[in-house]
């Protein structure tokens, strides 16, 4: 820790100096400093206040309103942050908030120490509070440090989705990791979920093994696939199909799954149509696989599947550059990396391939420094972002074994 931030942070408050603090001991007694000097020097009420706070890592007032259940909300952080009582401004405006590390890290200790049975229902009012407030990220992070986990399940039936399609990959893993199996295959949107995840991750050997695996525990369970539901893993079985170069299979199934998904089940049918597209670029059809392309990217905004229309953006790359529209691909690669700034895309594996992509293209018009720096980003975007996979992407007309035409 830096010892000499936290200094800065307790004089902030109090004139007097802390002992000389070292070793292992250094956060008990930093501890002890603030338990007798700063939080037993407030009232009750005021503890309790503060304790509840910390169970949200940011906050304004209405968030804390909803998890203190006190109409008094805003005066309070006001007065707390004007007294120095380590909550930061975290705006302009003074409407965000956040404890001092810390402090915040002491109060949660508190909490959980003096206040154990809340625990629980704190963190359910705060996801509560989070979802009300349109950000189920935090909802989701929230309920992952209840012990209860029917709260996280609720978010990932609810909101999983969202999240998928906005790019929270490592916090959707992380949340279902977390589940037992019970709670996992008696929800097929959760199976299918996780089946996409890895499919996000480039993890194409697992894929289907997840979705059998899925099917074999849920019919264990009696648990029957209704007609959508079972589009839907059509869907993304075709999806399996096509990484596995099996493209007259890839196509049975997509047709499988229009005719089995309602109109509105936006997701599902815009993979579908992007097999179909997949099918034909495998096959060489170059003229029929673009706008196919082109109307997966257009439906993927609209519903604002974000990663889905990244995809369909560098499959339009590839297209263009077997057709030797060279400059066409690099204009679609401008578009993809903005779309991957504007929705925060990356985290998504599929970031690094663009930066691969536009490396490879770069590269066969001897532009040698700009790919150089391109591949160096791809990797720093991989360590980073990407878990161990056993089969990275590579374009299809890489890795197809189908004969290639001109469109």
């Amino acid at each position: 820790m830096a010892i000499s931030l936290q200094l800065i942070a307790l004089n902030a408050q109090h004139s007097r100096s802390i002992p000389a603090l070292s070793g292992s001991n250094t956060l008990s007694h930093l501890w002890d400093y603030l338990a007798e000097e700063v939080f037993d020097q407030l009232d009750q009420d005021s503890r309790e206040f503060l304790m509840q706070c910390s169970v949200l890592d940011r906050f304004n007032h209405q968030l804390v309103s909803m998890v203190t259940g006190r109409e008094d909300a805003l005066a309070r952080l006001v007065n707390f942050n004007r007294h120095g009582l380590f909550i930061n401004a975290i705006d302009a405006d003074e409407q965000w908030y956040r404890f001092h590390n810390l402090f915040g890290e002491f109060l949660s200790h508190q909490r959980q120490r003096l206040m154990p049975g809340m625990e629980d229902n704190l963190r359910e009012r705060a996801v509560e509070a989070w979802l009300a407030a349109e950000n189920p990220s935090q909802a989701l992070s929230t309920a992952l440090g209840s012990k209860e986990t029917s709260l996280r399940v609720k978010v990932l039936l609810d909101h999983g989705w969202y999240l998928f399609n906005h790019g929270n990959i490592r916090l959707l893993t992380d949340a279902l990791k977390t589940l037992s199996d019970d709670e996992l295959y008696s929800e097929p949107r959760l199976v299918l979920l996780r089946a996409w995840l890895a499919q996000s991750q480039h993890q194409y050997n697992e894929v289907g093994e997840l979705l059998e695996q899925g099917m074999r525990e849920m019919a264990s369970r009696d648990i029957t696939l209704k007609s959508t539901e079972q589009g839907e893993f059509n869907a993304l079985l075709a999806q399996v199909a096509i990484n596995q170069n099996n493209a007259d299979r890839a196509l049975e199934l997509s047709e499988q799954a229009f005719e089995q998904l309602p109109t509105n089940t936006y997701h599902s049918r815009i993979v579908a149509t992007s097999v179909v597209g997949e099918v034909h670029h495998c096959l060489g059809q170059l003229s029929r696989a673009l706008p196919l392309m082109q109307q997966t990217e257009k439906l993927a905004r609209q519903y604002e599947i974000y990663h889905q229309a990244l995809w369909a953006m560098l499959q339009q790359c590839e297209i263009y550059t077997a057709r030797g529209a060279t400059q066409s691909g690099l204009d679609i690669l401008d578009k993809a990396e903005a779309l991957v700034r504007n929705y925060h895309l990356e985290q998504v594996p599929l970031h690094e391939f663009m930066l691969r992509l536009r490396a490879q293209i770069l590269w066969s018009l001897n532009r040698l420094d700009e790919s150089e720096a391109l591949v160096n980003r791809s990797l720093e975007v991989m360590s980073t972002t990407m878990p161990p996979v056993h089969c990275l992407h590579t374009p299809l007309w890489q890795r197809s074994p189908c004969s290639r035409g001109t469109g």
